[in-house]
């Protein structure tokens, strides 16, 4: 097991065990194996855990009810198939009744949780005692129910039942003695232990009842016979002289009855059908339900009728699972039900259930007692204790005493949680008054004196500093408490954290505040407009200009007088619908403006709805779209031009219908290929010679593509023939029409004769295949001039004896390679105008990490270009202000073999501008340093080229090493092809 479960383990106050399952040679679970106990299982089982753990639990406990076979398969069960149980069993050592939970752990194991039920054992132990009591009290009602009731079958009846009443009823005997008349239980004998009560009528003796215990008793009994026990003994004894009595008399009868009628008990007798129709129902149930005898005995309202509709299904499933599993008898536990006036009620409910010969079950009698005042009041006390402490908690608040008298101070909990102290902190009228934040602390002192020297009540909102610093804003009450004689003894009130209101109180004036921003800033029209009326309630500034109107004045107006008296009656109509919520309101309409010109807008409207639904206000986003109204009529006019020029077009134009066949076939087609209409209408173009017979399968597949509506339209290439025999090169552009259901209505191609374009085309390539052969050669060459210069370079450099003059050399060196470099990229690409320029900064970062001897991973390149192409005009100062930056980040950013990354951060802006950063993370620019005053030649060349070749800008600063930000607009292409 974890840490925490250790923990839980060996804290928790249930016993818990963690247990392994032992099966036999068939896989059968025969025994069990401690692995793990807790001092509470230490204490249940009565044994330490050193004599348990790792032990078999049949070796240690060989008599342990606990794991009896019966267990030991519930046990396996769980660990082996991963199921969960739970079942009830009495300690062994006499400790009480336990409920054991056991859920699954690892494959093999489980573990056990005995939670203590002896309590409720007892209350049921104890309950079960109330019911035989009750049982013999109903036996006796039974019988004496009926017309032919007799004295001797009542005696009869209490003597074969009244031992069943009793805490030893296999051991209990009893006897009556009514006159000269002996009624004795079946088991009757002289016993050692009894207890008599005498049968009396107006005070006289008539008989007696004697119950007896048979054999020995437990030297341990607390007492021989219960209060109970006696108190039924008295109500029996006192029952059997009211029906001896009420046989005598029938005025005792109805004495009897008035007693019953008094009480919160009601008897009912259910018939066994639908509703649970009432035959029989005691007539105090006027008095605790509100119905009349009658009412229930007609059947104009039954039982089960009056339970509550939340209880009224388990109820019934309780009946049905009773009367259907053998039981005599049950009892439900409280449930509601509902009198004649509406109130709701709390009953206890005891049923018999009355069965035929068939053992068919005919109808229930039973009583139901009224514990409604028990269960509100219990019920009160655990509402009221639950919600103070969840209120309390819920709104942080608290309370507070000061006892003038003893100079006293005491605070809630709470009151201490909030000012981060621990429960129980109670400070002096001073310190508390030191929680207060500064500004605060002289008026809540004036308040605090007011009221205790005056009696002036206060409700301040404060801010205070909590014993951790923390700020917080509380809501604070007092008041005075005088003594019988009028003095002022204590001063006590209410403390509040309300923080939490008062953040949400800014975040509101911030949330309103940037609403109204909004609202006045937006570059849309917002009005607000009453549902009912359509008047304008609200607009901002933009809802002005799109009117025209001021908002003074169309405050006075409603939307229909803006709308244009063409669309008023269809949009009335649709913010109607919207308004009733069939549809939302979207919609384009016109306005009149105040000068009286027409504005195009389109407006989308919400609705705010009360609870009910009903509109109670709109809100109106409008949106001038009178220019997308223009360029709707200019495309209009455009598409009925388009039309007119495609009729008089140049371009041979063709109809092909599903099945390519020509449908029309335009004159400048027959100019073109030299057939007429008649000669190919209905035609496939297999059919005569247009198309070469090499580009025929391709054709097929394009215009497959349109036919199937895999494409809408496409572009082809393709060689056809004249009617003379002359070969063309055309262009087909190809589009297909469909109807509403998507069936192919007609294809449409334009043909555009290329055939001295594709001639003109062939000789341009092969001289520019003749141009870029010599571009190579030339980047070819100049690339290796400059690796000559360079080379002559080196070896002047190596001559002269000055490091002054190597620096300066090796310098120089690197900015031809940056040259050379570009040239080199320039020759190995097929692009002979751009390079990549990712590319091309990993080389030369690997180039001058070379000249400067940096060792591999001390100085590392992140590089970001973004897929960047520079033309050779750009390519090369670019490369020359990189070679300047990163040969003084190699010369300076990191001393004594220090690490560091180099970033380089390169990309095309949608301005065309080109974006470049540049940031190492070495030591940077020294304390003091001066930028126009100690800035070297490497900064001025870059400076110079930025500014003169690029016609950007370049600045750098310290930002954790040394920053550089370059930007210029890549216009060398351009400047390059007007030049």
């Amino acid at each position: 097991m974890s840490t925490l479960t250790n923990s839980i383990l060996s804290s928790s106050p249930f016993p818990i065990a963690h247990h392994r399952i032992v099966t036999d040679n068939n896989g059968q679970p025969v025994d069990c194996e401690f692995l793990e106990i807790n001092p509470a299982f230490e204490e249940l089982i009565g044994l330490p855990a050193d004599k348990l753990t790792g032990k078999r639990a049949n070796e240690i406990l060989p008599d342990a009810a606990l794991f009896n076979p019966d267990r030991l398969k519930l046990f396996g069960k769980v660990a082996l198939e991963g199921a969960h149980a739970s079942f009830e069993y009495q300690a062994k050592s006499g400790k009480g009744w336990f409920k054991v939970q056991v859920w699954p752990d690892s494959q093999g194991c489980f573990a056990t949780l005995h939670t203590d039920i002896s309590d409720k054992k007892i209350l049921e132990k104890k309950h079960e005692e109330r019911k035989k009591e009750l049982n013999v009290v109903y036996n006796m009602a039974h019988i004496s129910e009926r017309e032919d009731a007799t004295v001797e079958g009542i005696c009869q009846t209490i003597v074969d039942h009244f031992p069943g009443a009793f805490q030893d009823p296999e051991v209990t005997c009893c006897r009556i003695t009514v006159g000269d008349r002996e009624y004795l239980s079946a088991n009757y004998s002289d016993a050692c232990v009894t207890i008599d009560r005498h049968i009396s009528i107006s005070g006289k003796k008539t008989g007696s009842i004697t119950v007896g215990y048979l054999g020995k008793l437990n030297d341990d009994d607390d007492g021989i016979f219960l209060q109970e026990e006696k108190q039924l003994l008295d109500v029996v004894a006192d029952w059997t002289g009211q029906f001896i009595h009420r046989k005598q008399s029938e005025s005792q009868l109805v004495e009897a009855n008035t007693i019953i009628n008094r009480s919160a008990t009601v008897v009912f007798t259910w018939q066994n059908a639908p509703g649970w129709p009432v035959s029989y129902v005691s007539d105090n149930v006027t008095n605790i339900l509100g119905y009349t005898p009658g009412e229930f005995l007609s059947g104009s309202i039954n039982y089960l009728d009056c339970i509550h509709p939340d209880d009224a299904k388990r109820i019934v499933n309780e009946v049905e699972f009773h009367s259907n599993h053998g039981k005599n008898e049950y009892v439900h536990e409280p449930y509601r039900v509902i009198t004649k006036d509406g109130e709701i009620k709390w009953f206890y409910d005891w049923t018999f259930i009355v069965k035929d010969d068939n053992g068919a079950v005919t109808y229930y009698k039973g009583f139901i007692h009224d514990i409604t005042q028990h269960k509100l009041a219990e019920d009160a006390l655990k509402n009221s204790q639950y919600l103070l402490s969840m209120a309390s908690s819920m709104v942080r608040f608290g309370g507070w005493s000061v006892d003038l008298i003893e100079n006293k101070v005491i605070w809630s909990d709470m009151v201490a949680r909030i000012h981060e102290q621990p429960p129980g902190y109670n400070p002096t009228v001073g310190e508390g008054i030191g929680y207060y934040a500064p500004e605060w602390r002289d008026r809540i002192s004036k308040a605090f004196q007011d009221c205790a020297r005056r009696g002036i009540t206060y409700d301040e909102e404060l801010e205070i500093i909590t014993a951790k610093g923390n700020r917080r804003w509380v809501r604070t009450t007092g008041q005075a408490v005088r003594n019988g004689q009028g003095n002022i003894v204590k001063v006590q009130g209410a403390f509040q954290d309300i923080t939490d209101r008062k953040v949400s109180e800014q975040k509101l004036r911030e949330s309103e505040e940037r609403f109204r921003n909004i609202f006045e800033i937006a570059s849309l029209g917002i009005a607000q407009v009453d549902p009912q009326t359509g008047v304008v309630l609200l607009a901002n500034r933009y809802y002005e200009e799109i009117t025209g109107y001021s908002i003074q004045e169309l405050l006075t107006m409603n939307f229909p007088e803006l709308t244009h008296p063409d669309d008023r009656a269809a949009d009335w109509e649709i913010f109607q619908r919207a308004a009733r919520g069939e549809i939302s309101y979207r919609n384009e309409k016109r306005y009149i403006r105040k000068d009286g010109s027409i504005v195009w807008v389109r407006l989308h409207v919400a609705f705010i709805r009360d609870e009910s639904g009903r509109p109670m206000r709109t809100v109106a986003i409008c949106e001038n779209i009178a220019e997308r109204k223009k360029a709707e009529e200019l495309a209009h006019r455009a598409s009925q031009q388009l039309t007119f020029h495609i009729q008089n077009s140049p371009l041979a134009i063709v109809e092909w219908d599903e099945q390519f066949r020509v449908k029309t076939w335009s004159k400048r087609a027959e100019e073109l290929f030299g057939w007429n209409a008649e000669e190919v209408s209905g035609k496939a173009p297999e059919e005569w010679t247009l198309v070469d017979e090499n580009d025929l399968s391709d054709i097929t597949d394009i215009m497959s593509d349109l036919i199937e509506g895999r494409k809408p339209r496409n572009l082809s290439r393709n060689r056809n023939y004249t009617k003379d025999g002359r070969t063309l090169h055309c262009e087909w552009y190809n589009s297909a029409m469909f109807d509403s259901h998507g069936k192919l209505i007609s294809i449409f191609s334009l043909v555009h004769d290329i055939t001295d374009r594709i001639q003109q085309e062939r000789a341009i390539r092969r001289s520019l295949e003749e141009k870029t052969t010599l571009l190579q050669e030339l980047y070819h060459r100049t690339k290796n001039n400059m690796q000559v210069i360079s080379s002559m370079l080196m070896i002047h450099a190596l001559r002269i004896d000055d490091e002054n003059f190597s620096s300066l050399t090796q310098d120089i060196n690197n900015r031809i390679k940056s040259m050379s470099l570009v040239h080199q990229k320039l020759y190995e690409t097929n692009n002979l105008s751009s390079i990549p320029f990712d590319e091309y900064l990993r080389d030369l970062f690997t180039e001058l990490s070379a000249s400067f001897l940096i060792q591999p991973g001390q100085v590392t390149l992140k590089l970001d270009a973004d897929s960047l192409k520079l033309i050779i005009d750009t390519a090369i100062p670019c490369g020359l202000v990189l070679n300047e930056l990163i040969s003084n980040s190699f010369k300076h950013a990191y001393p004594d073999d220090r690490q560091g990354t180099v970033t380089i951060r390169a990309r095309k802006c949608e301005d065309r501008n080109i974006h470049i950063q540049y940031h190492d993370d070495g030591v940077g620019m020294p304390p003091g340093y001066d930028q126009i005053k100690d800035e070297g030649m490497g900064w001025e060349l870059i400076r110079m080229i930025v500014e003169y070749q690029l016609g950007g800008t370049v600045t750098r600063q310290n930002n954790n090493g040394m920053a550089c930000d370059i930007l210029f607009t890549d216009n060398k292409y351009t400047e390059r092809i007007k030049g």
